[in-house]
């Protein structure tokens, strides 16, 4: 799971990928961001969709076909999540994981 979605920043990251990952007892939350061109603003509403992707140039560069990100919110609303994409400001783009923390005493 986590790993579809850092796949996809290190095929856009132009230098560089980070990964966070904060707990509380209630959540964890991951944060994958990278320094590429970000996701076309038009994709963006739509980016968890199945076959939703950026463009013929995209799809021809990265060879993908738009179902990844759909499988990786459809598994993370599961297990009852919440996965955001989003253009910061300084540029590139950042996903958003949040899970809820198992029980202590739970795997």
């Amino acid at each position: 799971l986590l790993a579809a979605v850092v796949d996809n920043a290190v095929r856009h990251a132009t230098r560089q990928i980070g990964v966070t990952v904060t707990a509380t007892p209630s959540h964890v939350v991951v944060e994958i961001a990278d320094d590429g061109p970000g996701i076309d603003e038009a994709v963006l509403p739509r980016v968890f969709e199945r076959f939703a992707t950026a463009g013929p140039q995209r799809h021809d560069r990265t060879r993908q076909y738009g179902i990844g990100l759909a499988l990786v919110d459809d598994i993370i609303t599961r297990h009852s999540g919440t996965v955001t994409a989003a253009n910061p400001p300084a540029g590139g783009a950042v996903f958003r994981i949040v899970l809820p923390s198992a029980p202590t005493g739970t795997r």
